[in-house]
């Protein structure tokens, strides 16, 4: 398959437009009504009622940014950004169980061109300091324009932990962790979503751009199985 990539820089409109419609979206019943309008208007599928378990490293692309997908990275922008601007991804509360035709499929690029990616990679495999990699350089950005003192060390700690507990526990859910509800779906946005991928119109996985450190540090420590959430299929993708 060609993949596709492209960039255009947003204008003052596209900035207010963005705001205002994260912030209309904020409710649950909000998000449970736009989600009901996307299944009208697209079809849908029941493939995010659960999680499945797939291996990380058939996840070879992530989602990038094209006339379908709603959440674009380019559109924070009171913040620095971790991640490179071109990627995007299907909100999960929103677009769950929802099937899209068209050549969104089509919009990837290869996963380990991933920021978080190659710089975990740096920090894991090469024994490069944490902050020195291409990861850890964007938290000092982000300390630095926000003039937050200790924000890096904050989340470079963080990083660690986690690092820590993969090696020891491997990707765990949310459910085990205790951070969503057991009778809560697994694409809830609580406090933050989990692994979570497209299927292309073969059948494939895509990354669709949540818990990128949990996806990376599954394929550096050659995880055999993680728990993932389908979003959006592709019309034209086999079943499964």
């Amino acid at each position: 398959m060609v993949h596709k990539s492209r960039y255009n820089y947003p204008t003052k409109f596209h900035k207010i437009y963005y705001k205002s419609y994260n912030k209309l979206i904020s409710s649950d019943l909000v998000k449970s009504s736009i989600n009901k309008c996307h299944k009208l208007r697209y079809g849908e599928h029941n493939l995010s009622n659960k999680l499945v378990w797939v291996d990380p490293s058939e996840i070879t692309q992530m989602q990038v940014e094209c006339s379908e997908t709603p959440f674009k990275f380019r559109h924070h922008y009171d913040r620095v950004a971790l991640h490179a601007p071109d990627k995007a991804r299907f909100p999960p509360n929103l677009y769950a169980n929802v099937e899209i035709g068209g050549d969104w499929d089509m919009y990837t690029k290869p996963h380990h061109y991933d920021r978080v990616f190659s710089g975990l990679k740096q920090y894991i495999e090469d024994d490069t300091p944490l902050e020195e990699t291409h990861y850890g350089h964007q938290y000092k950005l982000r300390e630095d324009t926000y003039q937050s003192k200790g924000y890096k060390e904050n989340q470079y700690k963080i990083t660690k932990q986690l690092i820590q507990s993969v090696k020891e526990n491997g990707i765990q859910t949310r459910y085990e962790r205790g951070t969503l509800e057991t009778d809560k779906p697994p694409y809830t946005k609580q406090p933050q979503h989990n692994i979570t991928v497209n299927i292309d119109r073969n059948g494939n996985y895509i990354f669709n751009n949540t818990a990128h450190n949990r996806l990376a540090l599954a394929k550096l420590f050659e995880v055999d199985s993680i728990p993932v959430t389908i979003v959006v299929k592709h019309k034209d993708a086999p079943n499964r």
